[in-house]
């Protein structure tokens, strides 16, 4: 229903082709998750159909959005994996802030058939799940089993992978009002350079790379839907690939202190509308159309994921599920939320 209350003229005479994939896999289709109403809201996920979706780890903070309801159901067990629709953020923000993964594919990789649009030139479906190894599994399924991700995924593709971390997306930024050290959170820069010293560990040379006109070529593909913007956008990436021979980018998720919501216990009333909010997910993969991966790096005093994002050329799924799967079969940084069973202890 996108969010709004269910009517009669709202239900579908058809399932989306993704949810037919699933059922073709025997997947068994549990519940209709919340979000934000009409996904116009990455900061929570607050619908006209039943509210507020709270963080999975602590209800007095944001789920993100839009996709907060897949992304907290997944953290808390209450399914093996949920689906969302990406824009700009939606699938990895409220994966990040719930402790899970989520792949943001290739522009039209998974099919949009009977899925409601927001932005044709930016959306596409996805999966929010626990581990790299369920998102794999999940993305054979959305495209309908043409690439066999899960056969091919590598536990050792991070042993001599040159891979660039994000100057303008990990630091803050000359001339710009918000990203300054002040608006920061420490704790997610801390997150972040351990989680960098532990793919050092692994093998992965790391690079700084730089690319000054990041921001100025993703305004305009926010202010234009013209296909050139979102070329010249890509073109500018690949060429810092090239440039310092990099295969793939990280940078934090988010870079701001998890949004606080509604009434604390304090009787304080925090407006997620009112504090700093820096999210780097919308800056290259829906506005050049390549493909990106969240996972989990840490956890925040307050109660909430901190996220790490890999980013790569297009069509290079593969490549970041593998190096996401490397990375968290070493370290395994979620944390299960009190009151949800740990499903894979005795897998493990």
């Amino acid at each position: 229903t996108n969010g709004h209350k269910k009517t009669n003229s709202q239900i579908a005479g058809d399932n989306a082709k993704i949810v037919d994939y699933l059922l073709a896999e025997g997947a068994v289709i549990i519940a209709k998750a919340n979000m934000s109403t009409d996904a116009q809201s990455a900061r929570d996920s607050i619908s006209k159909a039943v509210g507020q979706t709270k963080n999975a780890y602590n209800k007095y903070l944001s789920a993100a959005g839009s996709s907060g309801g897949s992304a907290v159901s997944t953290s808390l067990n209450f399914t093996a994996a949920a689906l969302g629709t990406d824009t700009n953020s939606s699938l990895r923000l409220p994966a990040a802030y719930a402790g899970c993964v989520s792949l943001r594919g290739t522009f039209d990789l998974i099919s949009r058939d009977g899925v409601t649009g927001l932005n044709s030139t930016r959306d596409i479906p996805g999966a929010i799940t626990r581990t790299v190894y369920d998102q794999a599994i999940m993305l054979d399924a959305l495209t309908g089993g043409q690439y066999e991700y899960t056969k091919q995924l590598r536990a050792d593709a991070l042993q001599g992978l040159r891979i660039g971390v994000m100057k303008e997306l990990c630091y803050p930024v000359a001339n710009r009002t918000d990203r300054t050290q002040a608006n920061i959170d420490p704790e997610i820069s801390a997150a972040f350079a351990s989680a960098l010293e532990e793919l050092k560990a692994e093998g992965v040379e790391l690079v700084e790379v730089s690319m000054p006109n990041v921001f100025s070529l993703y305004n305009a593909t926010i202010n234009s839907n013209a296909s050139s913007k979102k070329e010249a956008l890509y073109k500018a990436f690949n060429n810092m690939l090239a440039e310092y021979n990099v295969s793939a980018v990280v940078f934090p998720t988010y870079l701001t202190t998890p949004l606080r919501s509604g009434t604390d216990p304090d009787g304080k009333y925090w407006d997620v509308w009112q504090q700093t909010f820096i999210n780097n997910c919308a800056i290259f993969s829906p506005s050049a159309g390549l493909p990106e991966i969240n996972v989990p790096i840490g956890m925040h005093s307050l109660g909430c994921g901190i996220g790490m994002e890999i980013a790569a050329p297009k069509n290079q799924e593969q490549l970041l599920l593998d190096i996401a799967y490397s990375y968290t079969l070493r370290y395994n940084h979620r944390t299960v939320p009190t009151g949800a069973p740990d499903t894979y202890e005795s897998s493990n």
